[in-house]
């Protein structure tokens, strides 16, 4: 009988020390290599080898065949037998789901990292490890020391030449990880495929592709591999620390700011719950090949079955998959969240664009959770839900989607603030605000990297005078140097050390419909 399907490349069955049968390894035509568990294997077997030979059993109805063949075809694991397979050819780029475009810059990294892996082979893993675990606590010693230094630095003015010092050391961290991890790959005999650059969300990052760790027989050797990133970010974290509490006041505060900044890089990627370093360590010790997805799946069959219904006994997931799916959900939509409201707030001076930012951020939640509903309405037409519950579970759906346009948001007047003398000025005609209210209580916070709270003050009066401000902020704010501004002075309070920021005064709560329209409105 004709396979109606081929598979993406090569597929090997990997057994564990007792002979017996414990995953599969897809080598696809490119030579990436993908790890996958033996029931999804073996029913690729089945699709692509034939039936008789792969024989499926009880467990795989007609319903789970077919969608997890659906799966399988959108994941490029196997094709239609008269279409050609899908190039993965490395140097182009490609469009992604969730408006992402990846343009990558290869470079040869087995090449560049193979010949050092071979001399490091020379002492064992246990010394590298101890070297690393040497410089992150040294690290978190000296950061402790000179914690109150660094705060100062990091929640008061910083030039723009510190700021892209630092972000450009950070950079050079970022690639140092990536080179980590295929530095482990190759001391571990395996080779890594490629590294370089791509753009994501059109934010540059550093890759490398250490897809050849999962055909490593060994599981501490692919939990190796996946934690030496953080390892090495986390080492260079501690250089930089120890570094900084050792020079002077003012470039040790911008080497223990870099540090500092490393350590909490290090420790995001440990975040289990997104597709970071810690999540690929835990898949790669417990031999559970894409958790992410299937994790995922099970919520989302889970909630789509107890809103929608069946027929009958549902088909039921275990309860700690579905758990970690739904800790995977939450940490992706609120990781999102985050970044939008802190792009959107480096654009406070321009309310379009922070409204088409938000806006555009509102379509994709939509269209995710409309494109839910649509498959998980189809999936409980063929469950045999009756028509009564599927559309109680859309009106739930419909319900919960207004009830978020209905959120009430903080609605908010900027202005920027500064302290001269005796006096404390606001303007909020200087970036393009209404003028500051005289008798509103405004939130003074300073101008850092992360800035603090200063203050809250109420304006006595008003006035009209020219001020040279523009030196006082890492970014030239979009007036003439001197400008005309309407500013309120007021007696200083207690500003914890801080000579300007930004100042903010709550107008009033509106819906999250009517925030985003305000934007667009004036």
């Amino acid at each position: 009988m004709t396979s109606r399907y081929r598979v993406h490349g090569d597929l090997h069955k990997a057994e564990n020390a007792d002979g017996q049968p414990a995953y599969w390894v897809l080598v696809s035509e490119s030579g990436k290599i993908q790890r996958l568990g033996y029931d999804i294997g073996y029913l690729i077997q089945h699709l692509t080898a034939g039936p008789e030979e792969f024989p499926l059993d009880a467990r795989w109805d007609e319903a789970t065949v077919r969608a997890s063949t659906e799966k399988l075809e959108r994941l490029g694991l196997i094709v239609p037998a008269s279409q050609p397979a899908p190039g993965d050819r490395p140097g182009r780029v490609r469009r992604l789901p969730g408006f992402r475009i990846q343009l990558r810059v290869i470079l040869n990294s087995h090449r560049l990292v193979g010949p050092l892996a071979v001399k490091l082979r020379r002492l064992p893993g246990r010394f590298y490890f101890g070297c690393a675990l040497f410089l992150m606590v040294a690290g978190l010693i000296a950061q402790f020391v000179v914690a109150r230094r660094t705060f100062d630095f990091v929640t008061q003015q910083t030039g723009p030449s510190q700021v892209i010092g630092i972000l450009a050391s950070l950079l050079v961290i970022n690639v140092l990880h990536e080179c980590g991890h295929a530095l482990t790959l190759a001391w571990q005999g395996g080779k890594p495929r490629s590294m370089g650059f791509l753009l994501i969300y059109l934010m540059p990052a550093f890759y490398c592709d250490v897809s050849a760790a999962w055909a490593l027989p060994r599981r501490r050797s692919r939990v190796w591999v996946a934690a030496a990133g953080p390892l090495t970010q986390a080492s260079l974290a501690g250089i930089f620390s120890v570094l900084g509490a050792a020079l002077s006041s003012h470039s040790g505060a911008v080497l223990s700011t870099i540090g500092i900044a490393a350590f909490f890089q290090a420790m995001v990627n440990c975040y289990p719950f997104l597709k970071f370093d810690g999540y690929v360590a835990i898949i790669s010790g417990l031999d559970l090949p894409f958790l992410h997805q299937r994790s995922m799946t099970a919520f989302s069959s889970t909630l789509g079955t107890l809103l929608f219904g069946a027929r009958g006994k549902a088909p039921s997931h275990q309860p700690r998959l579905v758990a970690f799916g739904a800790a995977c959900i939450i940490s992706i939509f609120a990781a999102l969240t985050f970044a939008v409201l802190y792009i959107s707030s480096l654009f406070a001076s321009l309310p379009l664009a922070q409204g088409l930012i938000l806006l555009m951020y509102i379509f994709w939640v939509l269209s995710v959770i409309v494109g839910w509903a649509r498959r998980e309405l189809v999936a409980a037409h063929r469950r045999g839900s009756v028509l009564t519950r599927r559309l109680a579970g859309l009106v739930v759906v419909v319900a919960g989607v207004c009830a978020m346009a209905w959120i009430p948001t903080p609605q908010h007047d900027a202005a920027i603030w500064w302290s001269e003398g005796n006096t404390v000025h606001l303007s909020g005609s200087a970036i393009g605000e209404p003028p500051v209210v005289a008798d509103r209580t405004y939130r003074l916070r300073s101008n850092g990297l992360l800035p603090k709270h200063c203050a809250e003050i109420q304006g006595s009066f008003e006035k009209s005078g020219q001020i040279d401000f523009t030196s006082a902020f890492v970014v030239p704010l979009p007036v003439q140097s001197p400008g005309s501004v309407a500013e309120t002075p007021t007696s200083p309070t207690a500003l914890s050390g801080c000579t300007g920021g930004t100042a903010t005064t709550l107008k009033g709560n509106t819906p999250l419909w009517a925030h985003v329209a305000n934007y667009f409105s004036g």
